[in-house]
C-alpha cells in the first residue's frame, strides 16, 4: 500500500467555506484514504498548523482526521536537518520552514507520495526537482513524488 503524506493544505480544504473546485477532489481523495486505498500519514507539523486554524475550519479538519486516522510520522532531528538543507540550498525561503519540514518528513520516513494543494511552495515540478536533488546530496536514495489531490484522484 502506498504511504502518502497529506500536507496541511489538503486538510484545510475540508472546511465548508472552501472553493468547491478544490474541496470536491480533496474529499474524494480523503475518502480513498479512509478506505485505505492509500495509507495516509501526517506529522507534528500538520498537527501544529491545524491547531492554529480558525475554530470552524479546525473543527472540520479534526472531524476528517478522526474518521481517517492518519499515521503520525516522527519528525526527528534528521527531518530538521534536511528541512534546513532545503532552505540553505534555496529550494524554499527561510520563511517557508514548515513547508520544508513537511517535505523533509516525507523523505526521511520513506513516504511514496506527498499530496498538497500548495502549488507555489511544494506541489510543482521545479520545487520537486529541487527537493529531490537536495535529498540525494544528503544521502537519501528515495525519490519523492509530489502531487495535488486532483492529480491523485485522476490516476484511478
Amino acid at each position: 500500500m502506498r504511504r502518502v503524506y497529506v500536507e496541511t493544505s489538503v486538510w484545510s480544504m475540508t472546511a465548508p467555506n472552501q472553493d468547491s473546485a478544490l474541496r470536491g477532489p480533496t474529499i474524494e481523495f480523503l475518502e480513498r484514504c479512509k478506505r485505505r486505498v492509500v495509507l495516509p500519514c501526517i506529522s507534528a507539523v500538520v498537527a501544529a498548523e491545524v491547531a492554529r486554524a480558525p475554530f470552524d475550519a479546525r473543527t472540520a479538519i479534526l472531524r476528517h482526521m478522526a474518521e481517517i486516522s492518519p499515521v503520525l510520522l516522527p519528525a526527528d532531528e534528521q527531518v530538521e536537518v534536511l528541512a534546513r538543507r532545503f532552505i540553505e540550498q534555496r529550494v524554499l525561503s527561510d520563511r517557508r520552514l514548515d513547508d520544508a519540514r513537511h517535505v523533509a518528513c516525507a523523505f526521511v520516513n520513506d513516504v511514496d507520495l506527498l499530496v498538497s494543494w500548495n502549488y507555489r511552495h511544494i506541489a510543482n515540478v521545479r520545487k520537486a526537482e529541487g527537493f529531490n536533488a537536495v535529498a540525494v546530496l544528503a544521502g537519501l536514495t528515495a525519490c519523492l513524488a509530489i502531487h495535488s489531490p486532483l492529480e491523485v484522484v485522476e490516476w484511478e
